[in-house]
């Protein structure tokens, strides 16, 4: 049996493109909405026009997706960072005079571990 799951499509209309960019089904996107999925895929294949609750509601909940996705991407992008930090060290110099330019193209964070 073949657990692989289908990639997202969306009739491109309404919400869906964004939908699918951030990775959400239709299931998915009417648990976090409260509007029923058959108004969501019917919406987006441009068969019926939400009412403005349903709107509101489907474009409340892309929006908290899109800020806890960013927010993750962020904390993710630091612990990058304070990884390659840490892994810094004479290591990056052509010698092991550590006044001269490291080699590794992040001048910034050598002159502030010298300072």
């Amino acid at each position: 049996m073949d657990t692989t799951r289908a990639p997202l499509r969306t009739g491109g209309r309404a919400w869906g493109p964004e939908r699918v960019r951030l990775g959400l089904s239709i299931r998915q996107l009417a648990a976090l909405s409260g509007v029923d999925k058959a108004i969501l895929s019917q919406a987006e294949n441009g068969r019926l026009i939400p009412s403005g609750a349903e709107y509101d509601a489907v474009t409340e909940a892309l929006r908290k997706v899109r800020f806890e996705t960013s927010a993750l991407d962020g904390m993710i992008q630091q612990a990058k960072d304070a990884e390659a930090a840490q892994n810094h060290g004479s290591h990056c110099y052509a010698d092991e005079d550590v006044t001269s330019v490291p080699q590794c193209g992040w001048p910034e964070f050598h002159k502030a571990a010298v300072a």
